[in-house]
């Protein structure tokens, strides 16, 4: 990014664009990361989601699909009540705290 654009803040579209890509790139590694584990066995045919459907490719779809939407909404927000650096200052802190979370 350019020293000129960096208090600028993105408009709705820029930021669901960037975060479609972001979903299509997550969604591929997911996926990959998911059929890994299959062949681990770490995800055996009777494990089930908490809405208690079966784990499968599709579950590791919706589930990325909802969390990117959920990223955009809150990235948006953010930077509409906030100026740009210190809302993507608070968007990967958020994120950071989020993925440790998960992890636990």
């Amino acid at each position: 990014m350019s020293a000129n654009n960096e208090g600028r803040k993105p408009g709705f579209g820029s930021i669901v664009r960037q975060g479609a890509i972001g979903y299509v790139v997550a969604t591929v590694i997911n996926v990959i990361l998911f059929f890994i584990g299959s062949a681990m066995g770490a995800f055996p045919p009777d494990a089930l989601t908490p809405m208690g459907v079966p784990v499968d490719s599709l579950a590791v779809i919706v589930s990325s699909l909802s969390a990117t939407v959920a990223a955009i909404i809150v990235y948006f927000l953010l930077h509409r009540f906030l100026d740009a650096a210190q809302a993507r200052r608070i968007f990967v802190i958020l994120a950071v705290v989020i993925l440790v979370v998960m992890a636990y």
